[in-house]
């Protein structure tokens, strides 16, 4: 994670989508990775792992004013046409916390 750490509460709940996967997988081993839950956890896998904590200060994660003024502070990655994924960072710590 370009030496980020991130909450375990978090991946914890990463960790749970990925036992779905594991269970869609054991009953269809070919089309396990059709499903959108195996879609999900590839594109979270991957916003988590690599592409966010490459650059969380990216401009297209900040947000304007969508939350308000008062959570300007929140980033989000898009991924697939409909879910986001939210986070904080702070860089001298090297932190990203997700939501």
């Amino acid at each position: 994670m370009d030496g980020f750490c991130t909450s375990a509460l978090f991946l914890a709940q990463v960790e749970v989508l990925a036992q779905q996967v594991e269970s869609i997988k054991q009953k269809d081993p070919v089309g396990y990775v059709k499903k959108n839950a195996s879609k999900r956890l590839a594109a979270l896998t991957k916003l988590i792992f690599n592409i966010v904590p490459q650059d969380p200060a990216r401009p297209e994660y900040r947000q304007g004013g969508t939350l308000g003024n008062d959570h300007k502070h929140w980033f989000r990655a898009k991924f697939f046409q409909q879910y986001r994924l939210f986070f904080r960072y702070h860089a001298p710590s090297k932190v990203i916390v997700f939501a």
